[in-house]
């Protein structure tokens, strides 16, 4: 009789919770289209449960059929995945796809466009003295010669005004130093310490060697400003990639 009641419990157990919502663990491995990829959150959205996938691709997590997994991680497209029960018959794989990087090449410097172009310089003033001669020829010439005109002395005014012309010096160009990106990643959201380590791999005691490494790369200040924030950050993954 005892063992007719534990064989009725055990069915009615299949019956009124089906093994389809039992949470259970599933192993995974995420790829890209040519390795394994290391440290991409595996969030399950259902039961609000994350982890992260190791050096070698592999994670494992609780979670059921029909539960939904979120992959995410820098540098690829997020991707939603809904459980299936074939996900707990062995590893699952999920493969993300790179995120396409839409990014100019980083200009380092403004240099070109800050650059002073003696020969435009002298093209605008030269235009601009012959207007102005041409319109008021009288300022132009000597007292002693308004009868008769004086070339030497016209010639002599336009290359005294050309002189103080090219007096004019070219914006002086500034670079981001290591005390500038301290301050951004010990304040900012999103660009900060914990991104340099676990998503750029940047070591903890190699943290300010890195940030000296930057500086050495000769960032022009203008990265410093919100909106180009991205571009700062497109910067320091490639500088990640050549520091060690």
């Amino acid at each position: 009789m005892y063992k007719i009641k534990i064989i009725i419990l055990k069915y009615l157990i299949l019956v009124f919770f089906p093994i389809e919502i039992i949470s259970q663990n599933i192993n995974g491995k995420v790829y890209d289209d040519s390795s394994a990829i290391n440290g991409v959150k595996v969030y399950n959205v259902s039961n609000h449960i994350s982890v992260y996938s190791d050096i070698e691709g592999d994670f494992i997590i609780e979670a059921k059929v029909n539960d939904t997994l979120l992959f995410e991680s820098l540098f690829y497209e997020s991707k939603e995945i809904v459980l299936k029960p074939f996900h707990f018959e062995d590893t699952a794989i999920f493969e993300l796809n790179l995120a396409v990087n839409q990014l100019n090449e980083v200009i380092l410097t403004n240099e070109k466009e800050n650059r002073f172009s003696v020969n435009k310089h002298n093209n605008q003033t030269t235009y601009q003295i012959s207007q102005d001669i041409k319109n008021n020829p009288h300022l132009y010439k000597p007292k002693e010669s308004y009868s008769g005109g004086n070339l030497l002395g016209v010639l002599g005014v336009f290359y005294k005004l050309l002189k103080k012309k090219h007096k004019a010096k070219p914006k002086k160009i500034v670079f981001i130093d290591r005390k500038d990106l301290e301050k951004i990643i010990s304040n900012d959201d999103f660009l900060n310490y914990e991104l340099l380590n676990e998503q750029l791999k940047i070591r903890k005691e190699h943290t300010y060697l890195f940030l000296d490494y930057c500086e050495g790369k000769k960032l022009h200040e203008s990265l410093l400003e919100k909106s180009n924030r991205i571009i700062l950050l497109d910067s320091l993954v490639k500088f990640s990639k050549d520091f060690y």
